[in-house]
């Protein structure tokens, strides 16, 4: 089979027929030389990686006016007979040619739609394959939309003792999730989180802090220490002395938002019996765009997959501004497209009309007080909430 396909600025248009037609050859076909280069360089790599032997052509229009389009299509149909075409990518005018080339030489049409992952033929149905779901990971998502992860995590979900100390941690966090912050970010001010052998002088701690602050962190390694978080914790009079129980608490420990992070990211891919968990994640991703000068980086603080729908979440253990709001509309729409979901998971809301109505207008979902939430009730409604319904 060969599949002409037409350049889409939505990357997974041309790229998903491929996936799920496994083609022998991909021709893609469009206006901009350097914009079809770029694409057929990133669908190559992905499905070479996948083990695919597609063969990627591509061809540019010279000449845009529906003659010009008509001869280049009809060009590719009289030397490859085995062609099928695919009608998402291009305009009315590219749709209209296709119309014309297909009931002049019967060649087959069909469209592929990513909310379902199925392909409609319009002509000779019997021409197309059983097809079978596909999934791509967030690296091949990202690399897919011209993006080079640099950072993430991904700690796997079977590592059972890595996860109970997480959720020791936010044991600690939920109880008070304002405080929680404070603490930490007062803690590492004394404190920085890569130290191994964590050590507090009394005469530091309350002559650097304000009492308010010096008491929340004492509550908080009081608290740690109760949920069995840190081991050998030792208060006296002068200084005070601890050890983190394992990497997972001091990566839990990171930053003020990491817990809820780590959080969000262990109930999305959990199985709880509730279903299908999502199919990939990552935790602090870095994306660097590589069509963009400047070094131009972006940082989500989860990203899921769900099948080949991704999913952009803000996590915020506290107050959220508007600005974030912009901040993940900007990374989702330049790395997932019109399919991709996105969302912010907060331990509070507070009463803000705008902000709520602002999450609306850029198709955010606010998913708040996850804190008063259990661990099963929490995946269950992140899984309603942002998977596909198909």
């Amino acid at each position: 089979m060969t599949l002409i396909e037409f350049y889409d600025s939505t990357a997974i248009h041309n790229v998903l027929s491929a996936l799920l037609l496994a083609p022998a050859r991909l021709i893609l076909v469009g206006a901009d030389e350097e914009d079809l280069r770029k694409d057929a360089g990133r669908i190559s790599r992905l499905l070479k990686a996948r083990g695919m032997e597609t063969d990627i052509e591509t061809f540019c229009l010279s000449d845009k006016t529906y003659d010009g389009i008509y001869k280049a299509v009809e060009k590719i149909v009289m030397k490859h007979s085995d062609c099928v075409m695919e009608l998402v990518g291009g305009d009315a005018l590219i749709m209209t040619v296709l119309g014309a080339i297909s009931e002049k030489y019967g060649i087959p049409m069909h469209t592929a739609d990513p909310t379902t992952m199925s392909i409609s033929p319009f002509t000779k149905k019997e021409v197309y394959p059983p097809i079978s779901p596909v999934s791509l990971s967030v690296n091949e998502l990202i690399s897919l939309y011209g993006g080079l992860i640099t950072q993430s995590t991904a700690p796997p979900i079977s590592n059972k003792p890595f996860w109970q100390d997480v959720l020791s941690v936010w044991a600690v966090c939920r109880k008070n999730s304002g405080d929680f912050n404070s603490a930490v970010s007062a803690f590492h001010s004394l404190c920085p989180p890569e130290s191994i052998h964590p050590y507090l002088s009394v005469q530091k701690l309350t002559g650097s802090l304000s009492p308010q602050k010096a008491e929340k962190v004492l509550a908080l390694l009081e608290g740690l220490n109760e949920n069995g978080a840190i081991l050998a914790f030792k208060k006296t009079k002068k200084d005070i002395s601890f050890r983190y129980k394992s990497r997972a608490v001091q990566e839990a420990l990171h930053k003020e938002g990491s817990v809820l992070e780590f959080y969000t990211y262990f109930a999305a891919l959990s199985d709880f019996g509730q279903g299908s968990a999502f199919s990939d994640g990552k935790i602090g991703v870095e994306i660097e765009w590589d069509d963009a000068k400047d070094n131009l980086k972006n940082e989500i603080d989860v990203m899921l997959m769900d099948g080949i729908t991704p999913i952009f979440i803000s996590c915020k253990n506290g107050y959220v501004g508007t600005e974030e709001l912009y901040k993940l509309s900007v990374v989702a729409d330049r790395f997932g497209g019109p399919y991709a979901k996105k969302a912010i998971v907060m331990t509070k809301q507070k009463a803000d009309i705008s902000f709520l109505a602002r999450a609306r207008e850029l198709g955010i979902s606010v998913i708040s007080d996850v804190q008063e939430m259990p661990l099963a009730g929490f995946s269950k409604y992140l899984k309603r909430t942002l998977k596909n319904k198909t």
